[in-house]
């Protein structure tokens, strides 16, 4: 994301801090880190300081309480209340401090609500949104904030992600040119760019398929499409094979190997 320099994106984690007994994931103190609800997003003056930062928040978060107000000052955020929540820099994850070394435990540095000294903030700051115990429990109300406008990219990806796909499909991706990434050529001694191509010969008599699903970062779910009957993958080889019926892959190396001494020679 392209910011100009005075700009900065402060990511907000709304987060809960309550007590409880000790076990592996609790901090020392029995004090354990709960993060809820949708982050939410704001794009801020580089020079801001802590007082003008929960002005910020506030302002956007206070359509979330279920408090007496009209509804003009909900959406402005024009209230007399005290602001209920503390705002502590932390890591991406949201649960530990964003300065502070991992062995002390710390779970955030804490802001002060009127500083008017101005902070230096990354161009990403990610900021934990503490809630007060008593507020948290009667008087936000967790289900406006859980509320979300869904983008319309958002439904063209479920659907892409929900359609199914043929088993002709997956030939014909498995025998496309994919371009790759600079590789070592011995004969040059340097790196080009290539090209990958695999190409089917021959067709067995029994045809065995095994899908690779597992991709980085998760596994596909698509469905694929296996017709019992009418299934032809002919179509999918090449060229030489399709004319003069299939081709042994010992044959083509032998050709390939006599191409490679030719141009030797």
């Amino acid at each position: 994301l392209s910011l100009p320099e005075n700009v900065v994106q402060v990511i907000c984690m709304h987060r809960r801090i309550y007590r409880q007994p000790v076990t592996k994931r609790v901090l020392p103190g029995g004090v354990r880190a709960d993060i809820h609800n949708l982050p939410m997003i704001l794009f801020i003056d580089r020079n801001t300081t802590p007082e003008q930062l929960y002005a910020h928040v506030w302002k956007r978060t206070y359509r979330y309480a279920s408090v007496s107000g009209s509804t003009k000052d909900k959406e402005k955020g024009n209230t007399n209340e005290q602001i209920p929540f503390t705002l502590t820099l932390v890591d991406p994850k949201g649960y530990a401090c964003a300065k502070c070394p991992w062995d002390t435990y710390c779970m955030g540095l804490p802001m002060p609500h009127d500083s008017t000294e101005e902070i230096e903030l990354p161009n990403v700051t990610h900021v934990a949104i503490d809630w007060g115990t008593r507020y948290l429990y009667t008087t936000l109300n967790e289900r406006a904030m859980q509320s979300a406008d869904t983008h319309p990219s958002r439904l063209v990806a479920m659907q892409e992600h929900q359609a199914h796909v043929d088993i002709g499909r997956c030939f014909e991706r498995f025998t496309c040119k994919e371009i790759i990434k600079e590789v070592y050529c011995s004969k040059a001694k340097q790196h080009l760019p290539a090209i990958k191509h695999i190409e089917l010969y021959s067709l067995p008599p029994v045809l065995i398929l095994h899908l690779k699903r597992l991709v980085r970062g998760g596994k596909i779910q698509t469905f694929v499409d296996f017709p019992l009957r009418g299934f032809d993958p002919t179509g999918f080889l090449t060229p030489s094979a399709q004319r003069h019926g299939n081709v042994s892959v010992q044959g083509k190396a032998r050709e390939f190997d006599r191409k490679q001494q030719q141009q030797q020679q």
